[in-house]
C-alpha cells in the first residue's frame, strides 16, 4: 500500500521539520496502538531517500548518508519503521521525501513478518547450496573452478524461485491480516496529512 500525500501547501522552508515532527507523531500513534509492553518490537531507521541515491554508484546506504551534503541529507528525509511481534506479526512503514524539493512524502506500508522473511531467506540460501552441493557431486569443479560461480547463479534463481513459493505459502500465516494492514495504512496517511498541515 502506498500513497504520496502533497506538501505544495507548506511553505518549502518549513517542510523538513514539518516532516519529522509527522514522522515522530506517527512512531508515538503506533507505540500507542501496539504498545512494548504488550510484546511489539520496533526498529526504526533513518534511511536516505530513493531520489537522492547517485545513478550506478557502489557505495553503502551508510556510506552515501556520510558523504552527501548536510542539505542534501535534510531534504532526502527517510525513516523505516518495522514494528513486529513474534514471528508471524510484522510491519513495516516506509516515510519519505519524494524529491529534492521536498514536494511531497510518500507513505508505503506493508506487512511483513518475520516468519515470511526467514522461510524467504531460507529458501534462497538453500537453492545456492543445493546447486553448488550438486556440482560438486557431479565433479564438474576439477577442471574449471569458475563453474562454482556459474552454480552460485544457478543456486540462486533457483533459490528465488523457492522463495517466492515460500512467501506466498506463509503470508496466509501471518495474523497481521489485509484489512487489518489496510486500516493502519489508512488512518496513518489521514494522521499524518492532518499532521503536516497542523491540524488537530
Amino acid at each position: 500500500m502506498k500513497t504520496i500525500i502533497s506538501l505544495a501547501t507548506l511553505a518549502a522552508p518549513d517542510r523538513h521539520q514539518r516532516v519529522e515532527l509527522s514522522s515522530n507523531d506517527i512512531l508515538r500513534d503506533l507505540k500507542e496502538r501496539f504498545p512494548v509492553s504488550d510484546g511489539y518490537v520496533y526498529k526504526v531507521e533513518e534511511r536516505l531517500a530513493q531520489w537522492a541515491w547517485p545513478r550506478g554508484t557502489k557505495l553503502s546506504e551508510r556510506e552515501l548518508l556520510n558523504s552527501i551534503d548536510p542539505e542534501t541529507r535534510k531534504r532526502a528525509f527517510r525513516r523505516g519503521i518495522r514494528v513486529t511481534k513474534g514471528l508471524s506479526w510484522g510491519l513495516t512503514m516506509d516515510i519519505q521525501t519524494t524529491d529534492r524539493e521536498m514536494s511531497g512524502i510518500e507513505l508505503t506500508v506493508l506487512r511483513e513478518s518475520l516468519l515470511s522473511i526467514v522461510v524467504a531467506a531460507s529458501c534462497l540460501v538453500l537453492g545456492i547450496v543445493a546447486a553448488v552441493g550438486y556440482g560438486f557431486k557431479l565433479d564438474v569443479y576439477k577442471d574449471d573452478y569458475r563453474n562454482i560461480v556459474i552454480a552460485v547463479f544457478i543456486g540462486f534463481a533457483i533459490g528465488a524461485v523457492l522463495a517466492l513459493i515460500g512467501w506466498i505459502l506463509t503470508r496466509p500465516l501471518e495474523s497481521l491480516k489485509p484489512d487489518q494492514a489496510q486500516e493502519i495504512f489508512d488512518s496513518t496517511a489521514g494522521r499524518i496529512t492532518r499532521s503536516l498541515l497542523g491540524a488537530s
